[in-house]
């Protein structure tokens, strides 16, 4: 075949490949035609400003992107001519402009519709305004027609004397304004005087609306039936506040540190402090005359001083230095709001740790724009319209707005709400599971009749006193209800109640319980150290307990559904009957907080009025036991009368006389040890050995050389790699079963309750020593109070210690010398801040030159050593810190351990080293 034969071929064979690709062409050109009609009716059904220019700019961007991909992807390389490529270029160029246009076009189409949502969500919040404003104006014309009525009635009384004692109900009541032409300046003092009526002023509806607002009962049917005695003056107050943002932070001026609850306020243009809290810092400035704008344009010059503080957030992550003025009061007596407490009554606030507010309950340091950056937010969590906002600034979490009390006074009586953390209607019915429980309790009573009699009483005294009712089965059925197994608990070891119901709140039917869906709150008691440390400080002891606190507080009528249980006296014949709780019950995950909230809120209430029993409750009292000393009789006499009357106050009351703690001897004033009945152990496991060690309970640490030697051989359990169950080695047993025949000794051991001699002796000063320790296998430190009397004695009493076992990696003795220093640092400052004594008077002993680190500049050492020689630098003096020799430092016997008989007898462990006692110049 000649050449010109075999190129015609060639060619008809390629003509024949681009017919093919041609007919594939069209074929996919429906294909995307299909699709761009889809994306076009997708268009077209939505209605935004824009549409038909993006409508417009997609469809040809299809267009070319399928005449484009057809070009690129179907003809060969080699047999495009240059007018094809010509074209490929000018569709690619032409797509790429096309998807600029596009991309202006969208992004235009996007902000329109973000302004649009805008101003949408404000004509949303403007329509909430206007609705919120008529509630307003039709709350005030209500408040209005009262007003007129109660001006008339007093108008008619106030010339006789019957009318006056009615004036000061009502004035006692809050629904008539206190005469208020003592509290006014002049110019508004004349207007008082001139609308006055006879000398009484009604309160103007916007202060009544700002002030208070008064709630009928829910159920004015059932609380009628329950109390026909009922007046006036049973109607529920609830104060609405608004809490502005405060944080509590550390202020600190060389060695001394107190903390203050700070106001983040960016209204005002300078930060200012409490005098009083200067004055205890110890801060020194020249005194100086300010300005200050105040209302209406007014001005107000008061004399200041200006203060440079250290200031330190709680977790210590940010450290500052700031210039304060000084005044009075900063916010006057404006109180701090606790959002642990409050934060349960708001879902979005659930599971943000707000820290606990100072112990001055108001504010102590106003920190203003100057600071802007402290006030800052990393994050901001909202509710609905209306709930306080959380914010997380540099200084911690605050929160702002305005707080609604759950918390009700009714008749006497606190009323508390359930708080529930998600929604209850979908609780299965548990009814058939809590009568089987009924009925498996009833089954076993039997067998001890003490126990059934004293379970029949329980009820029948529930009965009676009101804590609960037996519904009615005629009444009307609640949409959503909970039944709560029950069994009785019998405590031989108390003094007060022995017996005791306990409601199975925890009890799972269909996968959930009660517990589950209620809020268990913020933990409020406070620490038993705590509680314990202000018991032994002073020479006459009390103690006091609550007789039944939980069920001295009520529970909103809208929750009791939840609170039924099945009775039938023990009586299998008859027909189970229905009852509900109406008061705080012993088994329900929120109970603990609730009853410490009502007590700790009641004694905020009174603490002017009963200030050393509002103190005992907030400071002193650990779940319903209050525990508090005091210098004498007499003291201790006008503590129990006014624990007594604020208790009464709040619909409960003590117990005549004062329980006898069990571990407390009162008759020779000294605390013990109670070892219960051990049962023997017939092979030792580590579980069994962890078992016994848990029962003995020292929170002070009075027998830390004995349980020590206990922490030691649990951790050597672990090195040996022991099983829970399996049997432990001989060196072990051996060990363990001279450790547990000590046991039975501890009662021998009693320590005196006081740190101080008898009343007679007047303190001169009070400093604490504290010693540490460190060796291979532990370290530790003990604190000693020491005490000066004015006769010139001198006595030292223990009053804490503590010890922990070595870490497993090896650590080198310096190293564990520094950690017990930290030991006894932090134990120390636990100690100084429940006695209110400045740490800075503390003094610290270690029989170890390596202390000699703490006199050197941290930043000189590898992390490990500069972050706890950081930490002691920040918080005492260098000079603080002394050498004592290993004979004389008592912490020696937190890291070797001691026998019981050893340790009864020894001196120097509670009481201190000789020299204690001696003058400070020897």
């Amino acid at each position: 075949m000649s050449v010109d034969g075999k190129h015609n071929e060639a060619m008809k064979e390629e003509e024949d490949r681009i017919e093919n690709l041609k007919q594939q062409k069209a074929k996919d050109k429906s294909v995307f035609t299909r699709i761009k009609n889809k994306l076009l009716s997708v268009l077209d059904e939505e209605d935004y400003p824009c549409r038909r220019e993006v409508k417009a700019v997609r469809q040809k961007l299809c267009e070319v992107q399928e005449c484009a991909m057809s070009t690129m992807e179907e003809l060969s390389q080699e047999y495009l001519s240059c007018k094809e490529r010509e074209k490929r270029k000018k569709l690619t160029d032409e797509m790429d402009r096309l998807q600029v246009e596009f991309s202006e076009a969208h992004d235009k189409a996007k902000e329109y519709l973000n302004n649009r949502k805008e101003e949408l969500s404000s004509l949303a919040t403007d329509a909430s305004e206007n609705t919120r404003r008529r509630q307003i104006e039709e709350s005030v014309l209500r408040k209005s027609v009262e007003k007129q009525t109660l001006g008339e009635k007093i108008k008619r009384e106030q010339d006789s004397a019957s009318g006056k004692e009615d004036l000061e109900e009502l004035r006692r009541q809050d629904l008539v304004a206190p005469d208020r032409s003592e509290q006014v300046n002049s110019p508004d003092r004349r207007d008082v005087e001139q609308g006055a009526s006879g000398g009484s002023q009604v309160l103007a509806e916007s202060e009544i609306i700002n002030e208070m607002t008064l709630t009928l009962p829910q159920d004015p049917v059932e609380q009628a039936t329950e109390r026909s005695h009922t007046t006036l003056t049973s109607q529920i107050v609830q104060p609405r506040f608004l809490a502005l943002r405060t944080v509590p932070v550390f202020l600190k001026n060389g060695y001394r540190r107190i903390k203050v609850n700070a106001m983040l306020d960016d209204a005002s243009t300078k930060t200012y402090l409490n005098a009083d809290v200067a004055a205890e810092l110890g801060l020194q400035g020249h005194p100086q005359s300010v300005t200050l704008n105040v209302l209406n344009g007014q001005v107000e010059t008061f004399e200041t001083m200006p203060v440079e503080v250290e200031l330190e957030s709680l977790d210590g992550n940010l450290k500052v230095t700031i210039s304060a003025f000084t005044a009075e009061r900063v916010t006057g007596n404006m109180k701090v709001i606790d959002w642990g407490k409050y934060a349960v009554n708001c879902t979005h606030l659930k599971g943000i740790q707000f820290p606990n507010p100072g112990i001055r309950p108001i504010v102590g340091l106003l920190i203003g724009g100057d600071y802007a950056e402290l006030h800052y937010s990393f994050k901001d969590v909202r509710g609905q319209p209306g709930e306080p906002v959380a914010r997380l600034t540099p200084l911690g979490w605050t929160c702002t707005g305005t707080v609604d009390k759950s918390l009700k006074y009714w008749d006497g009586r606190y009323q508390v709400a359930l708080p529930w953390k998600q929604d209850v209607s979908n609780l299965p019915d548990n009814y058939d599971m809590a009568l089987r429980r009924l009925y498996n309790t009833e089954k076993r009573l039997p067998k001890n009749p003490e126990i059934a009699a004293a379970y029949s009483e329980n009820m029948t005294q529930y009965l009676e006193k009101g804590y609960i009712r037996k519904v009615d089965p005629a009444e009307d059925k609640p949409a959503r209800k909970w039944y709560l197994p029950h069994f009785l608990v019998v405590r031989l070891d108390r003094t007060t109640t022995k017996a005791g119901i306990v409601f199975d709140a925890p009890a799972r039917f269909g996968g959930i319980s009660l517990n589950d869906v209620i809020d268990q709150g913020p933990k409020l008691p406070r620490d038993l150290n705590d509680v314990l440390l202000r018991f032994r400080r002073h020479p006459v002891a009390l103690i006091c307990d609550i007789a039944e606190m939980y069920l001295r507080i009520e529970v909103a009528s809208k929750d009791r559904s939840f609170q039924r249980f099945s009775w039938r006296s023990l009586d299998q014949k008859r027909k189970s009957e229905e009852y509900e709780f109406n008061r705080v019950v012993f088994g329900i995950n929120s109970s603990p907080f609730q009853a410490q909230f009502v007590s700790q809120t009641h004694a905020e209430k009174y603490k002017d009025e009963l200030p050393l029993s509002s103190e005992t409750v907030l400071k002193s009292t650990y779940m319903d036991d209050s525990m508090n000393s005091m210098l004498d009789e007499s003291q201790a006499m006008e503590l129990f009368k006014q624990l007594d009357k604020l208790w009464s106050k709040e619909g409960m009351h003590a117990p005549n006389g004062c329980p006898i703690h069990p571990r407390w001897l009162l008759e020779e004033d000294v605390f013990t040890f109670k070892v219960s009945s051990l049962e023997e152990i017939s092979q030792l496991t580590k579980r069994n050995f962890l078992k016994r060690i848990a029962t003995l309970f020292d929170p002070v640490g009075f027998l830390t050389p004995f349980t020590i030697r206990a922490k030691v051989m649990m951790q050597e359990m672990w090195v040996a790699g022991l099983e829970w169950d399996e049997l432990c080695l001989r060196k072990l047993i051996h060990k363990s079963q001279e450790w547990f025949g000590e046991l039975e000794e501890l009662p021998t051991i009693k320590i005196p309750r006081c740190l101080r001699f008898g009343q007679e002796e007047v303190l001169l000063s009070e400093t604490l020593h504290a010693f540490v320790d460190a060796s291979q296998d532990a370290y530790g430190a003990v604190v000693y109070s020491r005490v000066i009397y004015k006769s010139g004695l001198v006595s030292s009493r223990l009053v804490a210690a503590k010890s922990t076992v070595a870490p497993l990696a090896a650590t080198s003795i310096p190293r564990l010398e520094l950690m017990a220093a930290i030991l006894g640092l932090r134990l120390t400052e636990s100690i100084s801040k429940v006695y209110n004594g400045a740490l800075g008077q503390a003094v610290f002993w270690s029989d170890s030159m390596n202390v000699l680190w703490i006199k050197s500049r941290s930043w000189r050492y590898k992390p490990f050593v500069a972050n706890r020689v950081g930490e002691i630098q920040s918080l005492t003096d260098p000079k603080q810190w002394r050498f004592v020799p290993t004979k004389e430092n008592p912490a020696d016997f937190t890291t070797r351990g001691m026998r019981v008989s050893d340790m009864a007898e020894e001196r120097k462990w509670w009481s201190g080293p000789d020299f204690l006692a001696q003058e400070e110049s020897d």
